[in-house]
């Protein structure tokens, strides 16, 4: 299983047809965290065009199921945070609540930043955008 970051739909939207293709060949294996979701409808709604873009971001997201936040990966995330500062580490939160939806589920990480999340033990990350 795969989950998308933001990063990977922006590409998309920016209108990369390599990583739209693979995608597409990988699509029953594909889902996205809530807080992907969230922050893609955050960017379109700042945007100058907030209608047209979140009808976008629903357009390139609609075949990804949706995977909650729920009492599991609060959990997860509660040890992934703690673990990260006793080690004197830190990662943006939002990025620490998608790696603990991924971790939760077991799924890697598809994303193009992998500094902000290469801290993080046991996430599997990819990188698709790379060559």
């Amino acid at each position: 299983m795969w989950h998308l970051d933001s990063n990977i739909f922006i590409a998309i939207l920016r209108g990369d047809r390599r990583l739209a293709r693979i995608v597409r060949s990988r699509i029953e294996e594909i889902a996205v965290s809530a807080f992907v979701v969230a922050e893609l409808r955050y960017g379109a709604r700042r945007s100058a065009k907030p209608d047209h873009n979140l009808r976008e971001v629903e357009r390139v997201t609609s075949f990804a199921p949706v995977v909650p936040f729920d009492n599991e990966c609060a959990d997860t995330y509660s040890g992934l945070r703690l673990s990260l500062e006793r080690r004197g580490r830190r990662a943006g939160e939002t990025d620490m609540l998608i790696a603990s939806v991924a971790l939760t589920h077991q799924a890697t990480l598809v994303t193009h930043n992998i500094k902000h999340f290469e801290l993080i033990d046991g996430l599997q990350i990819e990188d698709w955008l790379s060559p």
